[in-house]
């Protein structure tokens, strides 16, 4: 590469690169340029090569300086310096991609297109990319895989400025153009608000990142398969060797600190799918049952059984708590027990032994239990039921809550700025119409409703659904936000229940307000 020449060409004998990577101009910026250059000329140089395949006027092609050369025409200039020299279409794509990371106005999708020519096209290393443009490794590896974003969507928002190139990133490392655009359309709507302005906007990269990492990177140290299977799905084979597990391309994920992660949520579906079929012929093959997938048999987490799924089963691991020596009941019930599988929405297989039969299974095998009044399985129906009794007299007690936080807010005794506060504290949830909320408006419709109603009714219906959202999770204890309620409110929790209590003695079910 020797520089040929440095004069004076004319404009018409100069033709831009048509597979210059760089497509976005500032249109204000190229007027400003154009005329500084009326005024004082083309200061700097651009560079030129002899155009390849060159016909008629022109004899070049432009290397870099597209604004400057832009600006000359603008500014009516015949001529512009420039330098001229002998490239070929790789080194003249690294001169300019390396001037033109030196410019703050390029965008990040026309610095990765110009990286993926280069490297996919040419055959540069991601070393010898990192050497030559002064870059990391791990940058050179996130703007090739940045020009793999699909997204139409995040593209229009990264050129935009709306998110940043890391946030982009984020979902370009997303196989499959599917799941690129549901995850980017959480990140772009995603019902976040700005760290620094009073205004809806995009997630932020953290947020952004923590969506990535709960629903598109899964643990496959915990996967309900053999990860070092290769005929779970032939043409994925074992996850070890795979490129998508986080391990393998450790500069592609310098924020994970597990090697052990499948970035591909489908093929783990697809894995996940295959290994319960294969449970489900050998149950068969057993004459065991399996139950159909139930969300409502098991706890928030999905991890085990909650107590809808006690009431019927109870685990194959699960101490007995009628034996003295507090063995399990597969300790108890060894070849005898009679399993029920079921996959917990976790996507563990789970061993459960059905709660009615289990007395009998335990007699059938022989084992002879200290029948102690109270306790063990006799109690657990008892034991439920009461807990039952008391959550529904925290719900009573709730919606006795809420009728005072109805009456003083539309009689004006409860002050608006107090009430926006702690709607503001509380976790916000839906706004859902309950039968009570509806009694209140009358039986008309909410929306209806909502149009026609005064500032105070309004807040009220605001105050009512989202309270009623977020502390109506009774189970063991009241929410915890129902004590700054009743304080905001001016309202005693104790005074509550015992009013509850007379109304339940009265049969009085529900109170709209004491």
């Amino acid at each position: 590469m020797s520089a040929l020449q440095t004069s004076a060409i004319p404009l018409a004998e100069i033709r831009e690169n048509p597979h210059n990577h760089r497509k976005h101009f500032d249109e204000v910026y190229l007027s400003e340029l154009a005329a500084s250059v009326k005024d004082h000329g083309v200061l700097h140089p651009v560079l030129v090569r002899p155009a390849p395949g060159a016909k008629g006027k022109v004899k070049y092609e432009l290397v870099y300086g597209h604004c400057r050369f832009r600006a000359a025409g603008l500014a009516g200039l015949k001529a512009i310096p420039a330098n001229v020299r002998e490239l070929d279409d790789r080194a003249a794509l690294e001169v300019a991609l390396i001037e033109n990371c030196r410019r703050k106005d390029v965008l990040p999708m026309e610095e990765a297109e110009g990286y993926r020519e280069l490297h996919t096209g040419h055959g540069v290393s991601v070393e010898q990319l990192a050497e030559s443009l002064g870059k990391s490794p791990e940058y050179v590896y996130g703007r090739l895989k940045l020009a793999e974003l699909k997204s139409p969507g995040m593209r229009r928002a990264l050129d935009a400025g709306k998110v940043s190139p890391s946030t982009a990133l984020l979902v370009a490392r997303i196989p499959g153009e599917k799941l690129q655009e549901a995850a980017a359309e959480k990140i772009l709507a995603g019902g976040a608000w700005d760290e620094e302005a009073d205004a809806p906007g995009p997630m932020s990269y953290r947020q952004a990142l923590r969506l990535v990492q709960e629903h598109y990177m899964l643990s496959l140290t915990a996967a309900p398969f053999d990860a070092k299977a290769k005929a779970l799905i032939p043409e994925a084979g074992a996850c070890g060797p795979c490129p998508k597990r986080s391990g393998n391309c450790k500069a592609l994920y310098p924020e994970v600190k597990s090697a052990h992660l499948c970035t591909d949520p489908d093929c783990f579906g697809q894995k996940k799918a295959a290994a319960f079929k294969l449970e489900q012929e050998a149950a068969k093959a057993k004459g065991q049952k399996l139950l159909k997938e139930n969300k409502a048999l098991w706890d928030w987490e999905g991890k085990a059984l909650g107590h809808r799924g006690r009431e019927k089963y109870v685990e194959l691991g699960d101490t007995c708590p009628e034996d003295k020596k507090k063995r399990t009941y597969q300790q108890l019930l060894g070849e005898e027990a009679k399993v029920v599988l079921a996959r917990s929405p976790d996507g563990k297989l789970h061993q459960l032994l059905e709660r009615e039969k289990l007395a009998e299974a335990l007699a059938a095998a022989g084992v002879k239990l200290p029948a102690k009044e109270g306790s063990g399985h006799d109690s657990y129906a008892t034991d439920l039921q009461k807990e039952r009794e008391k959550e529904r007299f925290r719900e009573r007690v709730l919606e006795r809550l809420l009728g005072v936080c109805w009456e003083r807010i539309t009689n004006g005794a409860a002050h608006e700025d107090t009430v926006l506060r702690l709607l503001v504290s509380l976790t916000i949830g839906s706004l859902g119409a309950s039968d009570a909320l509806l009694a209140r408006l009358g039986g008309t419709p909410p929306m209806e409703y909502v149009a026609a109603a005064d500032e105070r009714t309004l807040l009220a219906v605001l105050c009512e659904a989202l309270l009623r959202e977020d502390l109506s999770h009774t189970w063991k204890s009241y929410a915890p936000g129902m004590g700054e309620v009743c304080q905001a409110f001016g309202v005693e929790l104790q005074q509550l229940e015992r009013e509850q209590r007379e109304a339940d003695k009265a049969g009085v079910s529900e109170a709209s307000a004491p």
